[in-house]
Parts: structure tokens; C-alpha cells; sequence
């Protein structure tokens, strides 16, 4: 393992044991998320911005579904009527049935387009986003793994003009193997290394998943029962 080698733990078997249970999950999740997150990066299935994300939910899904939940409203479905060919009832679709699926599917796309309006004013793109959270995850992997190796930025290389070392090369090469992407990262290792040495408390951390949830009459995740 490649990883195991810059960290110099590669004879520890107990080490590369540990590295393994905690990265491969890591790279599993990351992905996944690349594979279905619209960003710029080189694995993601497009490279759609936040403001052309928006456009196409609005042409193409909101729009249409307005239109239609509309038309499917009880006073409208006599224009449906099949007779005097009238089939089976079996063959009939519940219409009841399909505008509850019509008002949770805009539901979900209100959703997507308020989150895609909140990141897009705050200037934050998914692949940044991305970028974040795995190096945040990849931090707190090793220190999990390798409790002994200290979280550092490494020495500022003035040739390549970034920061190098054992902990800032591990961090870069475990991003390199989630997204198949050589990437400097140095601001990001940075603060998570600052945070490391000075935390702060965290803030309560807002779920758009129970918001949709609260929309639809679902209790939080949290809260839910079986």
C-alpha cells in the first residue's frame, strides 16, 4: 500500500490493517458521491454548474410537474376517460397514487434548487465541497489509524511553491486515490491542521434530508421510529 509507505509504517502489520479499515470505507463513500454530484471533478457523472443545475431543474423538472400536477387534479380527470373503450381497472393507473408521487418528486426538486441557491450564494461549488470533506474524512482516518503521526502542514518547497511532507504527501495521496486527481490541497490541509491544534466547537449541523422530511410530514431521521 502506497499510503502505508509515505506514512513509513509499511512493515507494521497492524498499522496497515488499521489504515485499511478506515480508508477503504472512505474511498468507498467519496466515490460514491463523486459518481453521482454534478462538479468539475474529473470522475463526476457531469460537469454542470450550480446555476445551470438550477436552469435545468426549472425547465425540465418544476416546471412540467406544476403543469401536470395540475392537470391530474380531481376536477381534470374526466379527460381521461377511456370509454367507450374502457380497460380493465386493473390497467388504470392510481391517479390518487401518482400525485402523491408528483407532490414529493417537486418536493425533492424544491429542495435541490434551495440547497443549489445556498451554495451558489455563498460561492461554494460541489467540487469544492467535495475537496473539504475528503480531506477533512482523510484527517480524521489517520488519526484514527495512526494516532502517533502529528497532524502537520509540512515545509514550504519553494520550487513546486507548496508545502511537502509525510503528513501533507498522505493527505494528497489519499485524495489521489479516491479521485484519480493530483491536486496541492495545500489550504485545505492547512485548516484542518490549525484546527487540530487550536478546536473550536462545532455548529449544529443543519440537515436538508430532515427538512425535506419535515415537508412531506416525515419526522427527523433522528426521530424516527420502525
Amino acid at each position: 500500500m502506497r499510503i502505508a509507505e509515505i506514512a513509513g509504517v509499511a512493515n507494521d502489520a497492524d498499522a496497515v490493517a488499521r489504515l485499511k479499515v478506515v480508508l477503504v470505507p472512505l474511498g468507498r463513500e467519496y466515490r460514491r458521491v463523486i459518481s453521482i454530484t454534478p462538479s468539475e471533478l474529473d470522475r463526476s457523472p457531469s460537469k454542470d454548474s450550480l446555476s445551470q443545475r438550477l436552469e435545468w431543474l426549472d425547465t425540465q423538472v418544476l416546471n412540467p410537474l406544476m403543469k401536470l400536477n395540475a392537470a391530474l387534479h380531481p376536477d381534470n380527470r374526466s379527460m381521461l376517460s377511456l370509454w367507450p373503450q374502457e380497460v380493465n381497472p386493473d390497467l388504470m393507473p392510481d391517479l390518487d397514487e401518482v400525485a402523491r408521487h408528483l407532490d414529493h418528486l417537486q418536493l425533492l426538486a424544491q429542495h435541490v434548487a434551495l440547497m443549489l441557491v445556498t451554495y451558489r450564494r455563498l460561492d461554494l461549488p460541489h467540487g469544492a465541497l467535495i475537496r473539504h470533506h475528503i480531506v477533512a474524512a482523510s484527517v480524521d482516518a489517520l488519526e484514527r489509524a495512526l494516532p502517533d503521526l502529528k497532524p502537520r502542514r509540512g515545509t514550504y518547497d519553494r520550487e513546486t511553491k507548496g508545502f511537502n511532507g509525510v503528513y501533507p504527501d498522505l493527505i494528497r495521496a489519499i485524495y489521489k486515490e479516491i479521485t484519480g486527481e493530483d491536486e496541492q490541497l495545500d489550504r485545505l490541509i492547512k485548516e484542518q491542521v490549525d484546527e487540530r491544534r487550536n478546536p473550536t466547537p462545532p455548529d449544529p449541523q443543519f440537515s436538508y434530508s430532515d427538512m425535506l422530511r419535515g415537508l412531506i410530514g416525515l419526522p427527523p431521521e433522528d426521530d424516527a421510529t420502525d
